[in-house]
């Protein structure tokens, strides 16, 4: 349960004020409940702050403990200067731990972020609003010294930050530490440097940082992660997935990411007193798709079962600045007539009996025998109404294409770019990921479910290549009522598959062959078709000439590319061209 005193109350109030009088958070989670602290995951935690539900936990209990209560007004102004601060959202912290995911596992990566936005809220406490953070941390120093977990390595990393802090704050030497020996000196009075230096420029200071504190934090060392005392843990909070759009690109800092394989010269200049130079990179570049994933798993964003969501949500996010007004035909908007009525059979729909015009038929009414229905026509307007076309893709996800789960897939933004546009003006898709024979998965026909069809787009086989002309059987059961459709292929340069002969099993199990091109010159007729062909060729062989010209001759057009970056403006310039207003 949460305890509410009064005296807690007004710590919350000061908290918000220490920061400005117009911050607006939710009323903190004070507690001492073993069962609420387990299930947070706060055993041995003095709080934490959840950056997308704006939320603070402080485990009363362990606050006691240490002997942090008379200064709980500072760790509440802490925590709410996490929001006002540093980081200040979930979008920045999930940045700062991929900038320096290269220089330390997942792990370690947010243990430096903690240790940095740190440092810029306890300064700002300190400097600018005066409040004794010292204080807090001699006591987070003597409850730890208590349990003895401050030895070795964490010993030796306690020294550089709290001697950080006394260079930053000037204050006497031995105030929060001691025995400090010249290599921390000299380190913590680069650290203290570089904090000052690059305040207002985050990653490059956090950069630096972690090159300095590489040499203090050995790779795997779980001691060093539960022994350092620190205020609290920021983390991604409930429903942190949604406050994340904006993560799938890079940003311009982000770009000159640090490596555990390199120096690049940084810290150079601060020793010889220059500020650097602001490197400046390509702006909006699309992240990893494993960097993405793996730094939302960690941050607590989404679970490691969430990932297909969260793929959803990157390629979306990729694909958005693309999106354009979907094509569209015209045709004349019409009014039902009531032309009179017909007999109604068994097996119709229940609902198109009239009873009155049956009635008239008979008074005794016989099912399939005096039963009517009414008739209707259309009275064919002058007004013109827009219509979508249905869209049929089909994406070749075999081993040459590559898996949209590990690299930045360029034919699945454009797949995204098309689907999404359809969507949105109300257009039915049926998407199809197939690969070698008998590996396609496709949606249940053409549908408006976005999650089923952006899912099947994500699906990957990585195996050989044959086209499922299997999947065009469906178009028998199209209606003559049913929109046109446009057939989009995309692959590399083996489609010849689509025009060979393919195997089916009949009913009674046995195999049947078939004729690709027949089935597909069915398919376009039913679906009343036109088909877009985007191929990554080189060079075009006389076997795949022949194949394209076949294909041209049921309504498709061939769409050469070299570089499947440049299937995104394909995808953009497509619906301008073939479909716009």
């Amino acid at each position: 349960m949460a305890s509410k005193q009064g005296t807690q109350e007004d710590s919350w109030e000061r908290a918000k004020n220490t920061w400005s009088k117009y911050v607006r958070l939710q009323d903190p989670v004070i507690s001492n409940d073993k069962a609420f602290i387990k299930k947070e995951e706060m055993e041995d935690e003095i709080a934490k702050f959840g950056l997308a539900d704006l939320r603070v936990v402080v485990n009363i209990s362990e606050v006691q403990r240490a002997g942090l209560y008379p200064f709980l007004d500072i760790i509440l102004a802490h925590e709410v200067g996490h929001h006002v601060l540093a980081p200040g959202n979930l979008i920045t912290l999930a940045r700062l731990n991929d900038f320096i995911s290269g220089m330390f596992p997942r792990d370690i990566a947010g243990y430096v972020v903690n240790i940095f936005t740190d440092l810029l809220v306890n300064d700002f406490l300190f400097v600018q609003r005066g409040l004794p953070v010292d204080k807090v941390y001699k006591a987070l120093k003597d409850s730890a010294s208590k349990k003895g977990v401050i030895t070795g390595d964490v010993d030796k990393f306690w020294r550089l930050y709290m001697r950080i802090y006394e260079i930053l704050w000037r204050l006497p030497t031995g105030t929060l530490t001691t025995g400090v020996t010249p290599e921390i000196e000299r380190d913590a009075k680069l650290s203290a440097r570089v904090v000052r230096t690059y305040s207002k420029r985050w990653f490059m200071c956090l950069k630096n940082l972690a090159y300095i504190f590489k040499a203090y934090i050995p790779v795997g060392n779980v001691v060093l992660l539960k022994g350092l005392p620190l205020i609290d843990k920021v983390v991604a909070g409930e429903g942190g997935l949604d406050k994340l759009w904006g993560f799938a690109s890079m940003s311009d800092d982000e770009c000159y990411k640090p490596s555990d394989r390199q120096y690049d010269g940084e810290l150079d200049d601060i020793f010889q007193g220059r500020r650097g130079k602001l490197q400046q990179g390509e702006t909006n570049q699309p992240r990893l798709p494993t960097d993405y994933i793996s730094t939302l798993v960690y941050i607590g964003a989404i679970t490691p079962d969430d990932h297909i969501r969260a793929l959803i949500q990157y390629y979306t996010e990729l694909a958005l600045p693309h999106i354009v007004p979907f094509p569209t035909i015209e045709k004349a908007t019409g009014e039902p007539i009531h032309e009179g009525s017909e007999q109604w059979t068994i097996g119709e729909d229940v609902s198109t009996i009239d009873l009155f015009e049956s009635i008239k038929e008979s008074p005794v009414i016989i099912p399939g025998i005096t039963t009517r229905k009414i008739v209707y026509g259309e009275d064919k307007g002058s007004e013109i109404e827009k219509s979508p076309v249905d869209i049929d893709i089909y994406q070749d996800t075999s081993g040459s294409m590559g898996d949209p789960a590990c690299m930045v897939s360029y034919t699945t933004i454009a797949a995204f770019i098309i689907i999404l546009s359809a969507l949105r003006v109300g257009a039915s898709v049926q998407a199809t990921a197939w690969s070698g024979p008998n590996q396609a998965v496709s949606t249940k026909g053409f549908s408006k479910d976005s999650n089923e069809i952006l899912r099947t787009i994500l699906y990957y086989h990585g195996d050989g290549t044959q086209f499922p002309c299997q999947i065009l059987e469906r178009y028998d059961e199209r209606k003559p009522s049913d929109p046109p459709v446009h057939i989009i292929v995309t692959s590399d340069e083996d489609i010849s598959s689509m025009v060979s002969n393919y195997l089916v099993s009949t009913k009674s199990g046995i195999a049947e062959t078939k004729s690709g091109y027949a089935t597909l010159k069915k398919a376009m007729e039913r679906g009343k078709a036109k088909g877009s062909l985007l191929l990554r060729v080189y060079t075009i062989s006389p076997g795949l000439k022949e194949t394209i010209n076949k294909l041209e001759g049921l309504g498709f057009q061939m769409h050469s590319v070299s570089d499947w970056k440049n299937i995104v403006e394909w995808a953009r310039e497509f619906s301008k061209k073939h479909f716009g207003p």
